[in-house]
């Protein structure tokens, strides 16, 4: 059974304990270790930022966490599901973990961000995927995330960018596409003719943008900026979508710490005389040359500016360091045409796993 506390959680395994506890800002360490210690690079899921996002709402708010050994699993709820989300190190127990949130929770358990190498260890419990994405849209498995999005933020494939290549807007289109397909190395996911057709709107919009550059000013974020980034973020969303106001707070909480160790970059769009926030992006630090952007919120009052406020940051990211973006996978076809346009070299397929589901559920929207 699962027992419920202000504190803690435990599931119980043949009479053995897998205790589960809130994830907590004292975890910060235990998280950045096993990241450095996981396969694979610029993994958009190997990110405090990502974990507790998508965690939230459960244990104190960050979500929970199975932590024994070489093993952290990290556990959060969606409507009324249990959901793993990117488990870490030692696999063994993850299978066990599942079976046991589903008993204790009587509703289907989804497994979000394992990596793909590493999914066969899911074999034994013959799990349905959310989503297939075949082509170019998506399609929904037996038991989906929800009716907006099939797989949750992976309903679109994850992207990721050369920021060079992105911000290189002198060099004719002949030549950089030969750049493109040298970074790209034949990625066979990704459509290049569409990319190339993407970046040229992309181009384009970045010099509409710029024709308001003595209006529109992309300053980095200092802790006297935070209530005017707190309010923004409400603004943007309204009452009506609290819980999109929580997650981007829960970053800005934690933001005053990481600042000044180089492992996350905020930048404020500002706009008029009265220096009016209309934009807020968020990347975290994911290797020596890598980032993950994590929140990208910029008004469209402005023909071109989000484009405009996206090549200033990676601008910002260049000089830091950043070779490659992660841009993280999508949720709507929207967000992901937008990634699409900063030309992607490849994209990462994560197939959201869903555990006892009903067998007879057709595309069933979890209830």
């Amino acid at each position: 059974m699962l027992q419920h506390a202000s504190t803690r959680a435990s599931v119980f395994r043949a009479g053995v304990e897998m205790q589960l506890f809130p994830i907590t800002s004292a975890d910060y360490g235990l998280y950045q270790t096993f990241f450095a210690q996981a396969i694979g690079t610029a993994v958009y899921a190997n990110s405090w930022t990502y974990i507790t996002q998508a965690c939230r709402g459960i244990g104190e708010g960050l979500g929970l966490k199975y932590a024994h050994g070489d093993a952290l699993y990290s556990v959060g709820r969606h409507q009324g599901h249990y959901v793993v989300v990117n488990p870490l190190g030692n696999l063994s127990g993850v299978s066990e973990l599942v079976r046991q949130l589903r008993r204790a929770s009587s509703r289907p358990v989804f497994i979000k961000k394992i990596h793909p190498a590493q999914a066969a260890l899911l074999g034994d419990l013959e799990p349905e995927k959310a989503s297939y994405f075949t082509g170019r849209q998506p399609s929904p498995g037996p038991y989906i995330w929800d009716a907006g999005a099939y797989a949750d933020d992976d309903t679109y494939p994850e992207q990721i960018i050369n920021v060079d290549l992105v911000l290189r807007f002198a060099a004719k289109p002949h030549e950089w596409f030969r750049q493109y397909g040298t970074l790209s190395n034949g990625s066979g996911s990704v459509d290049a003719n569409s990319v190339r057709h993407s970046h040229r709107q992309f181009r384009r919009c970045v010099r509409n943008g710029s024709r308001f550059a003595n209006e529109v000013k992309v300053v980095d974020f200092h802790p006297p900026l935070l209530d005017d980034a707190r309010r923004f973020v409400h603004d943007y969303f309204g009452d009506a979508r609290a819980s999109a106001v929580t997650a981007y707070a829960n970053i800005l909480d934690g933001l005053e710490r990481r600042l000044d160790d180089g492992s996350r970059f905020c930048y404020l769009v500002k706009a008029g005389a009265s220096s009016q926030v209309i934009g807020l992006i968020f990347a975290e630090r994911l290797g020596p040359s890598s980032a993950g952007i994590y929140m990208r919120l910029v008004r469209r009052q402005i023909p071109g500016l989000p484009e405009y406020a996206m090549a200033q940051v990676l601008g910002r990211l260049r000089q830091a360091g950043i070779e490659t973006v992660n841009l993280g996978g999508s949720e709507t076809l929207g967000l992901h045409v937008f990634k699409q346009k900063l030309a992607p070299i490849e994209e990462r397929h994560f197939p959201v796993f869903v555990y006892g589901a009903p067998r007879t559920a057709e595309h069933a929207h979890n209830p």
